[in-house]
């Protein structure tokens, strides 16, 4: 039951971030915590490596259907610094906290999208 689940989720994650080109996260993380009974930051550290993946997948797709713009570049520096302090500060921060600072930060972006 619990493997049938990740792999309905997987797909779930997967066909989501083809589409959108975000969302596996808000699907993989919750299910690995509820099903698979994984810490909330091990959760994070398992999803990060499927996204990287899957961002390597969207780039091969994306680049021959759309372009990039070079100013992207200071977009990528800037997530990288921002990447690097978000892990500095991860590790001291209580895990339920964090978990309603990912919920509230989630539902926030989703309000966001709606125009």
């Amino acid at each position: 039951m619990k493997k049938t689940a990740i792999i309905l989720f997987s797909i779930l994650g997967g066909a989501i971030n083809g589409m959108f080109s975000t969302g596996a996260g808000l699907i993989l993380i919750p299910a690995l915590v509820l099903l698979l009974k994984y810490d909330s930051l091990v959760s994070r550290g398992t999803v990060i490596s499927i996204i990287s993946i899957l961002c390597f997948i969207n780039i091969l797709i994306y680049s021959r259907v759309y372009e990039f713009k070079i100013e992207t570049i200071w977009i990528i520096l800037g997530c990288i610094v921002g990447s690097m302090i978000g892990n500095m500060i991860v590790g001291k921060i209580n895990k339920n906290i964090l978990s309603i600072i990912f919920a509230i930060f989630t539902i926030i972006m989703g309000i966001g999208l709606i125009r």
